[in-house]
């Protein structure tokens, strides 16, 4: 979107990922398997099935993990840069 491409979205996106990182960091161990989990379905575009698959998991734990995430990560978001009150939105 070249709309995005002004230096106060751009900042705003560095200050997300940075906030993010340091979330990720931060969590225990069953959630950072969740960040992984959202990552893989979101950036590398994988289906819910083949993580289960790679995680030797259920598709309802894939399921739950990635909910979980999202509630924890979209909350602690919220609280630190004054995002959206839905949660997730930044992990969608």
């Amino acid at each position: 979107d070249p709309s995005r491409n002004n230096p106060e979205d751009l900042l705003s996106d560095r200050q997300k990922i940075h906030l993010v990182e340091k979330f990720i960091k931060s969590l225990p161990r069953e959630l950072k398997t969740g960040a992984e989990m959202t990552i893989l379905n979101n950036v590398e575009g994988m289906d819910y099935t083949a993580i289960a698959e790679m995680y030797g998991v259920p598709v309802g734990t894939v399921r739950s993990r990635i909910y979980r995430f999202r509630e924890e990560a979209g909350e602690y978001l919220a609280r630190k840069s004054g995002l959206s009150s839905d949660r997730s939105e930044a992990f969608q």
